[in-house]
């Protein structure tokens, strides 16, 4: 994919702020955000798109799976569209049109057809399989249809996702991430809450990594609070995973249905094992081999 750049613009209903780094107008159902290419730019970009999530009431897989799509994508973009240090400006458009949400996303980056990466491996056994990759396979895994085209000297990607008839609307998560370690019967059970992405990942792979340099060799992750997970997220699982093969054991607890279904998506259920609820994450953890 590529990347994005600097501010922000909501359309949806009759609101205007503005900040030294975004102008934000709302009206309707439609929000168009406009970025720098910088990272960090990125959970602005959530914030504005869980703000429309609510006003539409999409439901909680909609918003995620509309969440996770453009960080994806803009991450990609941010990543490897540009030459050099220098600012440019990424525009994102949200709409809503009745039974389908739309997103489409423009950058002046190197042109580059984000469909045409190759298919990510998650099928492989654990010992062969890749640990990255991951990203536009989940977008095409979660958009009902993605299409691109070179317009105007900028890439224009254009993301479609179909409404549900009916669906509870998503409910407010939280924006940081925080993991607290418990050890119970012999066992590591870190529990995760908030939103893990490609800006505090780093975090989380540090625990998982030195965790058996310290001894702690039977790792639960307790998932119940976790409210998003991208591609950078799930390759620290597969990372964890990977090192505790053949000389430990990692289980999975507790994940909403939505993060359950990226989880599938993306192969790491085929190798790492979940569970309803952390009492049998940790007992399979404790039985596992070594």
């Amino acid at each position: 994919m590529r990347a994005r750049r600097r501010r922000a613009t909501t359309s949806l209903r009759s609101s205007c702020a503005t900040t030294a780094s975004e102008h934000v107008t709302t009206m309707q159902a439609r929000t168009t955000i406009r970025l720098k290419n910088r990272l960090a730019e990125l959970e602005r970009v959530a914030g504005a798109l869980a703000e429309f999530a609510r006003q539409q009431r999409l439901a909680t897989k909609v918003a995620f799976d509309l969440g996770l799509a453009v960080d994806e994508v803009l991450t990609n973009v941010m990543r490897y569209a540009y030459d050099g240090e220098a600012e440019r400006e990424i525009t994102v458009h949200v709409g809503r049109d009745g039974a389908a949400v739309t997103v489409e996303i423009a950058d002046d980056g190197r042109p580059f057809d984000p469909r045409t990466i190759g298919a990510a491996d998650v099928s492989s056994p654990l010992a062969d399989r890749a640990v990255g990759g991951l990203g536009m396979h989940l977008v095409r895994a979660l958009m009902d249809d993605v299409e691109y085209r070179r317009e105007h000297g900028k890439n224009v990607l254009r993301m479609t996702k179909t409404l549900a008839p009916t669906s509870p609307p998503a409910e407010p998560t939280r924006t940081d991430l925080e993991i607290t370690d418990t050890r119970i019967d012999g066992v590591t059970v870190l529990a995760i809450a908030g939103r893990l992405h490609g800006r505090n990942a780093d975090a989380l792979e540090a625990r998982l990594v030195a965790a058996p340099d310290a001894g702690a060799t039977r790792l639960v992750l307790d998932l119940a609070a976790l409210d998003y997970v991208s591609s950078a997220g799930l390759r620290v699982v597969l990372v964890a995973a990977k090192r505790l093969h053949g000389s430990g054991a990692l289980a999975l607890a507790a994940p909403k249905d939505f993060i359950r279904a990226v989880l599938d998506v993306a192969g790491v259920a085929a190798v790492v094992t979940i569970h309803p609820d952390r009492a049998a994450a940790i007992a399979h953890a404790r039985g596992a081999p070594q």
